[in-house]
């Protein structure tokens, strides 16, 4: 099959005089000031042309779902430098968006949604569906533009919420009467909105500090805020700077490098031995940009132990933990704060003879916790283990630029505790909701905004049928990702959640194709039953993303249910 050549960004600016100028051709204007160079979409919504005629280049997906989830993806890999922005039809395009909306708000991400809305006339009239409601409680941030005058009102708005504070979506909807009136007199020079980050009271970081020095064993607990803020080089600074071990949330994982003497892994539905030992015995937890929300996609805290929080959001502090201290601020400067005064008013120097004993006791446990699990992470047994997956990914791209996401289910849990990162942003870590088939949408966004990347999610079988048709939005963009499809007929792990139904009726027992799916939508394929042949495929299946073509592995792998999760 022959897909489809994109057309190029289009280069034109839209120059008519503000009285010209439509309420949707002021929001396209205000996209194109806030430096937006894509807007992900699924027709209709007059801002889909509105922005072309603006230079901003329409990227259509398959489901309205992708759509959100592509602009995550993007905002995400770019460490919340930009604002990923997408556009879905009134009604029925906002219904299916819901579930991916979610998501983002439940991961922090900044998506600004431009949904189309109903006529002002019909507006409370049943059933319509107005997204100023119903998005009430997965946004940041909704209203809806109620009259051309308000365009760039409610956008400094949008734009302030979506870079400032904890992250989160922000959706404004668009009505389809408003869009279509004049902007008229009311057109005014847009800025771009600059995030605005804070410091903390110098009293309170005095008192972390001595807080830190007192503590004999204590560990740094980093969340998704480091990698918002850009904190990685503080966080490591300050770890040095005192020999403590760092662990990071899911969500925050790539945070601190994992190659690093100090570092624990990080801590989701499943996690290293060393997160079960920093945790087990550490006499102080100091969480940085973590909400430190108890949830089972997140390493339990061991209760009794003594706490500090550094948060963004003052609703995060005090909330699942008891804390004994907490600091209000933005993840970098307050690191940066803490770091100048325990050098300068508490003479804090590297001991470098300490770093290197607590680092060889950590890799002595990860030594033997590896050994534990060598025999599933070197399997040779076919149908493959997909511990060897993970494994031999991180042998082929090795010398690789590499982003790497999961989906939800058994390739999370199989791949987080494994995966040692080495740079900020190189995994994207999801899980406080946990939507089938977002891994695609979220590496198809990634890949958008870190094009010389390699780009790669690993998902199950029952996730591709949640996604598997935005492989065709991947061949007509020239999106060149890859695809790890892990594929054991099964739901892995379900038999303990409907056994009856399972051995009565094989519910959780599936079938198909599903390199045959790929290969017609036009993306590479190839099949993997060989577990000897895994990396020169992973290696092959590269270079072609490379060209900018798509490329799926299915890997025909076995059911495997034991998952690494040592309590603390």
């Amino acid at each position: 099959m022959n897909a489809s050549l994109p057309v190029a960004a289009s280069q034109t600016t839209d120059i008519r005089p503000p009285s010209d100028r439509k309420a949707v051709d002021e929001v396209a204007r205000i996209l194109k000031a806030e430096n937006t160079e894509l807007l992900f979409c699924f027709p209709i919504n007059s801002l889909i042309d509105a922005a072309t005629a603006a230079g901003i280049r329409p990227v259509v997906a398959r489901t309205e779902r992708a759509v959100v989830g592509m602009a995550d993806g993007y905002a995400r890999a770019s460490l919340g430098e930009r604002v990923g922005v997408c556009a879905v039809q009134y009604g029925p395009g906002c219904e299916n968006a819901f579930g991916a909306m979610a998501q983002a708000y439940s991961d922090s991400s900044p998506v600004l949604m431009l949904p189309g809305g109903v006529n002002e006339s019909r507006l409370d009239v049943r059933p319509n569906f107005e997204t100023a409601k119903h998005y009430q409680n997965i946004t940041k941030w909704v209203a809806r533009i109620n009259r051309p005058d308000r365009v760039g009102e409610m956008l400094r708005r949008a734009y302030t919420g979506l870079r400032n504070g904890r992250r989160g979506p922000v959706a404004l909807e668009l009505p389809m009467d408003v869009m279509e009136q004049p902007i008229g007199a009311s057109a005014s020079r847009h800025a771009p909105i600059r995030a605005i980050r804070t410091l903390c009271d110098p009293d309170v970081v005095r008192e972390a500090c001595r807080q830190l020095l007192a503590a004999e064993r204590p560990i740094l607990h980093a969340g998704a805020g480091v990698l918002q803020s850009q904190a990685t080089p503080e966080l490591v600074e300050l770890a040095e700077l005192l020999s403590i071990p760092t662990m990071t949330t899911l969500s925050g994982k790539s945070g601190f490098p994992e190659m690093h003497l100090l570092a624990l892994g990080s801590g989701g539905m499943a996690w290293p031995a060393t997160v079960s030992h920093g945790l087990r015995h550490a006499d102080l937890i100091f969480g940085i940009g973590a909400s430190l929300t108890k949830s089972v996609f997140a390493a339990p805290l061991p209760a009794g132990k003594r706490a500090i929080q550094l948060a963004v959001d003052e609703s995060d502090l005090n909330k699942d933990y008891p804390l004994d201290f907490a600091l209000l601020g933005d993840a970098r400067l307050v690191l940066r704060q803490m770091i100048d005064m325990l050098k300068g008013e508490f003479g804090a120097r590297p001991d470098r003879d300490r770093t290197a004993r607590i680092g060889a006791e950590l890799d002595t446990i990860r030594q033997a916790w590896l050994k534990a699990w060598h025999d599933k992470l070197t399997s040779d047994s076919a149908p493959i283990n997909p511990y060897r997956v993970v494994h031999d990914l991180q042998i082929a791209w090795a010398e690789r630029d590499v982003i790497i996401t999961h989906d939800a289910g058994s390739p999370r849990d199989q791949l987080s505790p494994f995966y040692r990162c080495r740079r900020p942003g190189e995994y994207m870590g999801w899980g406080r909701s946990t939507h089938l088939g977002y891994s695609l949408p979220l590496a198809l966004g990634a890949k958008m905004a870190r094009p010389e990347a390699l780009v790669a999610h690993l998902l199950g079988d029952a996730a591709f049928g949640e996604c598997a048709m935005d492989l065709e939005t991947a061949v007509r963009n020239q999106i060149g990702t890859v695809t790890l499809l892990m594929n054991n007929g099964c739901m892995g792990g379900y038999d303990k959640h409907m056994p009856l139904s399972s051995t009565t009726h094989r519910t959780r027992y599936l079938s198909g194709d599903y390199e045959m799916i790929a290969r017609g939508l036009g993306a590479w394929t190839a099949r993997v039953e060989d577990p000897r042949k895994l990396i020169d495929k992973l290696r092959e299946a590269a270079r072609v993303a490379d060209t900018g073509r798509p490329a799926v592995l299915e890997i025909m792998t076995a059911e495997e249910k034991a998952l690494s999760q040592e309590a603390p």
